[in-house]
């Protein structure tokens, strides 16, 4: 089986070593809106660009498509690109990850090196959960949120669309958090926070809104 990655950054290179972790795919390929500048990613060829995407899975005939792309908004729309041409979007689960029996999980997530997602947790499509993060029991997370590495949720804490939680940051148990937000790198966030907010610090402060586009 082929996997098709959009995106060619540092973020689709992680993505291409879980890919040879979790060793299901014959061979993998790229696409990326740098190419024909960008040829190759690792030991992978690009083929196009992500414009081309269409064209491209019937030529290849390609039916498993990852997102490789760190900015939640774009993986979103992406996301919906893809499921409206009816592609399978895989999970991709680091071996060393840590993941409940009855956690329940979306479609084109990814879990990095020994990430935690707890009992009757909820990841929903499109989110990524970076090396070592913690998603404690009850948890959900609406689509293409990013936890970062070393970020850690406690239980009962909702992620709305879209949202970052930065490297080392901290949710206090049974914190709501909207869409769009962005939570600093080592902030402390123990009250609810609404849409399109960015905070920093400890405890977590407002420094100014995210333009909503």
């Amino acid at each position: 089986m082929k996997l098709l990655i959009i995106g060619g950054g540092g973020h689709a290179k992680v993505v291409a070593d879980v890919a040879i972790a979790q060793a299901c795919y014959e061979s993998i390929v790229f696409v990326d809106d740098q190419y024909p500048t960008l040829a190759r990613v690792l030991d992978f060829p690009v083929l196009g660009t992500s414009s081309q995407l269409a064209e491209i899975v019937a030529r290849e005939d390609i039916t498993s498509v990852f997102i490789a792309i760190g900015n939640n908004k774009k993986r979103f729309a992406l996301l919906q690109q893809c499921q409206s041409l009816g592609l399978n979007l895989p999970n991709l689960i680091h071996p060393s990850a840590v993941i409940s029996r009855f956690a329940k999980l979306g479609n084109g997530i990814l879990v990095m090196p020994n990430a935690v997602i707890n009992c009757a947790a909820v990841i929903n499509d499109g989110c990524i959960i970076n090396t070592a993060a913690i998603i404690e029991h009850d948890c959900t997370l609406e689509s293409a949120v990013h936890v970062s590495p070393n970020a850690a949720l406690a239980g009962k804490v909702y992620i709305g669309q879209c949202s970052w939680i930065g490297i080392g940051a901290a949710i206090k148990e049974q914190v709501n958090v909207g869409q769009n937000v962005i939570v600093g790198a080592g902030s402390v966030v123990i009250n609810d926070l609404s849409d399109n907010q960015i905070v920093v610090g400890v405890p977590a402060k407002l420094v100014k809104y995210t333009q909503n586009e």
